[in-house]
């Protein structure tokens, strides 16, 4: 094949774009407009800027099949480009929950953190958790890159990415993608965005640096989907939160367990994952103050 890397369609991807034009008035625009360099100009000022600013980039999919589409992929290639501190096992989440542990142990000033597309559809308390994890990090100027944000959501954003197309499979090692970029005030398409996903291996055949990086990921995205298949849990850590709950020590349980006043040992911890938890669900709170519960009976030998 030529050197020239064309886009290319499926017939049903192709269907998809004359919809678009049909139905989008900016969709036109938007192809005209490489935004490429606009899009990486604006993320690295929020970034590196004085005054404290953050961005949330939402990549999603919009033309083809939802899944093997680079989202992961760019995604990952972004945070590395904006932030050469960014790695995997501390800056990478697949839940809300999880993303909230890793901002809470690892966060300093100026860093980005990727949430990849969860197994199951966000609930609407999985959002309020998202939302309320950004905006708790905006003076410090944390960033966030997310796969699949549902649409509804679009103003949690400060861009949304939608696949639009990318390079035929036959060009591979190399691969491009496009984007399409949408305004989340306006709901309007501004441009696209082109990146080229490095290789996975060397011309000798070698590991690249991108492979190590991307196995590294595969191998804590299978644990993790290993978790959903395998224990069928919902991947909300509640042992990671009882323990932090009681951090502070819990003597103030210790007489109304030793008791057996069990009612009155969950109406207290209750009220403490009421007061430091409140925008948990209320059955998440109550699995948290019963784990709490088996934890501090473990400890005391009851």
């Amino acid at each position: 094949m030529s050197e020239k890397m064309g886009w290319f369609h499926t017939p049903i991807e192709k269907a998809m774009i004359e919809d678009l034009y049909r139905r989008e008035p900016s969709f036109k625009r938007a192809l005209s407009r490489d935004w490429t360099k606009t899009v990486w100009d604006e993320l690295n000022f929020r970034f590196n800027g004085k005054i404290p600013r953050n961005f949330v980039l939402n990549i999603r999919g919009l033309v083809g099949t939802p899944t093997g589409i680079f989202k992961s992929a760019m995604g990952l290639c972004i945070a590395k480009a904006i932030d050469p501190t960014f790695n995997i096992q501390e800056r990478v989440a697949f839940t809300s929950n999880e993303l909230n542990i890793k901002v809470k142990q690892h966060a300093k000033r100026k860093q980005v953190f990727f949430k990849d597309e969860e197994v199951h559809d966000l609930k609407e308390s999985q959002m309020i958790k998202l939302q309320n994890i950004v905006e708790g990090c905006r003076e410090e100027q944390m960033c966030f890159i997310m796969c699949g944000v549902p649409k509804e959501y679009r103003t949690f954003s400060t861009f949304i990415l939608e696949r639009l197309d990318e390079t035929h499979d036959d060009y591979l090692p190399r691969k491009k993608v496009r984007y399409l970029i949408r305004d989340p005030e306006s709901d309007t398409f501004l441009g696209h965005f082109i990146m080229e996903i490095p290789p996975l291996v060397e011309k000798d055949g070698s590991q690249s640096a991108w492979g190590a990086f991307w196995a590294e990921y595969m191998l804590l995205k299978k644990a993790y989907q290993d978790r959903v298949r395998f224990e069928s849990v919902t991947d909300f850590n509640y042992e990671h939160y009882a323990k932090e709950l009681l951090e502070g020590g819990y003597e103030q349980f210790v007489s109304v367990t030793k008791k057996g006043m069990q009612r009155v040992e969950m109406g207290l911890l209750g009220m403490e994952v009421r007061r430091k938890y409140a925008d948990f669900t209320q059955q998440e709170k109550q699995d948290i103050a019963k784990m709490a519960s088996t934890i501090i009976r473990k400890e005391m030998k009851i």
